[in-house]
């Protein structure tokens, strides 16, 4: 549901119901280094959504997921 629109993702027109809740999770490794976040959002229409990864354990990202439903 989403493409390559530069360095970011870009999601189908109306592939996100308005209103949905959830969250967003950005996970990358760079240099070999583990970098994630997340954030919580409600849908409200044409947003962009921007996460700053930060480094992090594998166990801080694993405690992450766990939590999610």
């Amino acid at each position: 549901l989403t493409t390559i629109d530069g360095d970011a993702l870009a999601t189908y027109s109306a592939s996100i119901p308005t209103g949905a809740n959830g969250t967003v999770i950005a996970i990358s490794l760079i240099d070999g280094a583990l970098y994630f976040a997340s954030q919580e959002v409600t849908i409200a229409g044409d947003e962009t959504i921007e996460l700053e990864v930060l480094p992090g354990s594998l166990q801080s990202l694993q405690n992450l997921l766990s939590t999610l439903d």
